[in-house]
């Protein structure tokens, strides 16, 4: 069960060792990589270069297979995994090639290749260092690029002496390289057939490119006498200008280098054997949502970047392919229910869309991966359908207040998701000031209704402060998101007509305003999409879209005076910084001046994501406590977030090391220090 295997990480001291220096370090990296190159830039060309329509493949391939056999190159299309693996094997029993030498390779991970070679009696010696590595402790890679980064140098040093009787100073790295250098150097010339994937395969001119970071993968496609190429169509692209693009981000994103050590343009010849494999690859280039995974370079970047990856490594969050992509690769190359499982461990925090250089939107297909898998369990349809019954909700919102105290001696984490009163209770006794000003819908969010009345009154307050005439639904209403989160397709669809059928006559507000950024994502980027299947609330969804903003986003539009003479802190919501792609930040810190203290990776998650903290607790709370400690570090009096779920978990975080600091949303802050 995942959730025992990942425990089981979080318990292993030098894995979590490893992983958070290998990410820590890997961002400052990343950073120092794109320096000042337009990221946003580089990954629209990236994105359009690897458009994945199936008729622009085909059309790449009849290109590339032409020029590759001008040079007598062969070129196979396996339909899937068995269907490579046995070419690749007739191959090699041609050329009576008994061992073979590989260079890392992902896609002959796919189709388990040196797993099948072996069982036909040949021997495939990995010559990549991690991959060789791997193979001597007999594990699959971790890391689509770094396969061995889950390894300390100690444990590899013990490897060494327990499979190839070598005693060497865990420290002496290259002394370690000596020996790899030795055992692996006999194989190259013992082998006739060296097996190689491909980074990009060119299709004007028949060429690929090799990235690597060492000689080996070269020696490889070179020393033996023959040479398979082994490679999804997604590697297809039209010309060398294109795949100078991909090159300009690839290896930035992999492993926080301008340029890779190794980089090989190799046009092919006579001996020259590609395997083109599609397990799935052409069926998927024509679905309207799928098709995006296609356009993967293998950079590993979203897991270099995931919270979770960071914790318990790919041996859990992956199958073959790791981290975010992994999950969708999973499901469109092996098996759903693999992929099923593998979709509890994702916190929803969107690093991995952010900061993928082809520009997937990785979380999107995630979210309908999980919607149409049906993840949710019994629990999780119950608390749907709880949220989708305001009048049970209002109830049982009231129930878990009276037993705050016993829920604590349960589970502490779910007394602080009890609030004290209702909003539409507190709504009833406030006394609001009639305005002439422009007309604003106030969307409260399930957040604010049932556990933080009082920063939904406060935002009342704040916004007729700021001249606006605020309203609100007439009933409480869920954006659908946590719906989509926990993959309850029914719920979903019915929370987000339902949104649309109460924002009645959008038209008449200047703006939607919430004070979580989640429910504004959901507003923004999902609803439409929930409607798709009824034309009428697809229009009304279409038409609010563009009026939804945070309270944080209407601060800075209508920029009010502020001061406070306490030091504060902010956190970035991931569905603000990374969904919106909005901060108030530099906004509070321009008013409150040395009064701002930054956080240290101000948009490191603090690990919440809704359900998520509850089905994976001990994951969440690992991720929780990395955020808490940079949050302590500030010595602020209080940390200000503009996101009711992260607020309910830093408080409960804070609340465990025993700190005072206080935890206060963006709008009852903002209220209170007004000038």
């Amino acid at each position: 069960m995942i959730k025992e295997k990942a425990k089981e990480k979080l318990k292993d001291a030098t894995l979590q060792r490893n992983l958070s220096s290998f990410c820590r370090a890997f961002k400052a990296s990343w950073e120092k990589a794109y320096g000042k190159w337009d990221f946003h830039k580089l990954r629209e060309e990236v994105s359009a270069v690897k458009r994945p329509e199936k008729e622009r493949i085909k059309r790449r391939f009849e290109a590339f297979k032409k020029n590759a056999e001008k040079h007598g190159a062969k070129v196979y299309q396996a339909k899937d995994a068995e269907d490579a693996c046995r070419y690749i094997a007739s191959v090699c029993r041609k050329a009576r090639s008994n061992v073979v030498v590989k260079s890392k390779s992902m896609t002959s991970e796919e189709i388990r290749l040196n797993l099948y070679l072996k069982r036909e009696g040949i021997n495939a010696v990995e010559t990549d260092l991690g991959e060789w590595i791997l193979q001597l402790a007999q594990e699959p890679p971790s890391h689509m690029v770094m396969p061995a980064i889950h390894k300390s140098r100690e444990e590899v040093a013990e490897l060494f002496r327990q499979k190839l009787n070598e005693e060497v100073d865990p420290n002496d790295i290259k002394q370690m390289v000596k020996i790899a250098r030795k055992h692996l150097r006999k194989a190259f010339f013992e082998a006739k057939v060296g097996i190689t994937g491909a980074n990009m395969a060119v299709a004007e001119t028949g060429t690929i490119a090799l990235l690597t970071n060492e000689g080996n993968g070269r020696l490889v496609a070179t020393v033996p006498p023959i040479h398979v190429v082994l490679l999804g169509y997604e590697k297809l692209v039209d010309s060398f200008e294109d795949a100078l693009k991909i090159l300009r981000v690839l290896p930035k994103s992999a492993t926080g280098q301008n340029i890779s050590t190794y980089v090989s343009w190799i046009t092919p010849h006579k001996e020259t054997h590609f395997v083109f494999l599609d397990n799935g690859r052409l069926a998927f280039a024509e679905h309207e949502i799928y098709s995006e995974a296609l356009k993967c370079i293998r950079c590993g970047s979203c897991a270099n970047f995931c919270p979770v990856y960071e914790k318990v490594g790919g041996h859990v969050f992956g199958h073959v392919y790791v981290g975010a992509v992994g999950i969708i690769l999973t499901a469109l190359f092996h098996k759903s229910s693999v992929s099923r499982e593998l979709l509890s461990l994702c916190a929803g925090c969107k690093s991995c869309s952010y900061y993928c250089p082809a520009g997937i939107p990785l979380d999107r297909l995630i979210d309908r991966l999980s919607l149409d898998l049906e993840r949710a369990d019994f629990k999780l349809k119950l608390a749907n359908r709880l949220l989708l019954s305001p009048g049970l909700a209002q109830r049982g919102a009231k129930a878990a207040s009276k037993i705050k105290d016993s829920l604590s001696g349960f589970n502490p984490k779910l007394s602080h998701f009890a609030g004290d009163t209702i909003f539409r209770d507190e709504l009833k006794s406030l006394k609001t000031e009639s305005s002439s000003g422009e007309k604003v819908l106030f969307f409260p969010g399930c957040a604010v209704e049932y556990i933080f009345a009082e920063d939904g009154v406060n935002t009342i307050k704040l916004l007729e402060r700021l001249g606006f005439a605020p309203e609100v639904p007439e009933k409480p209403v869920c954006c659908g998101y946590p719906m989509v989160r926990s993959g309850d397709a029914s719920s979903a669809t019915k929370a987000a007509l339902r949104c649309v059928e109460l924002i009645k006559d959008a038209e008449k507000y200047r703006w939607i305003i919430t004070i979580c950024p989640t429910c504004a994502f959901a507003l923004r980027e999902l609803l439409q999409n929930l409607c798709r299947k009824s034309p009428e609330h697809f229009k009304k969804a279409h038409r609010l879209r563009d009026k939804v903003l945070t309270i944080g986003q209407l601060l800075e539009k209508t920029d009010p005076e502020i001061a406070s003479c306490e030091r504060i802190t902010y956190h970035n919501p991931c569905h603000q910084l990374k969904g919106l792609l909005f901060s108030p930040q530099k906004w509070l810190s321009a008013k409150l001046k040395e009064n701002f203290v930054p956080l240290k990776e101000p948009d490191r998650c603090c690990g919440f994501g809704g359900s998520f903290s509850i089905e994976m607790q001990e994951l969440s709370d690992s991720i929780l406590e990395d955020r808490i400690a940079s949050v302590i570090e500030t010595k602020a009096a209080k940390i200000i977030t503009d996101c009711p779920g992260c607020m309910l978990h830093i408080k409960y975080g804070l609340s465990r090391r025993g700190s005072r600091m206080e935890v206060e949303h963006l709008s009852t802050f903002v209220l209170k220090n007004l000038k």
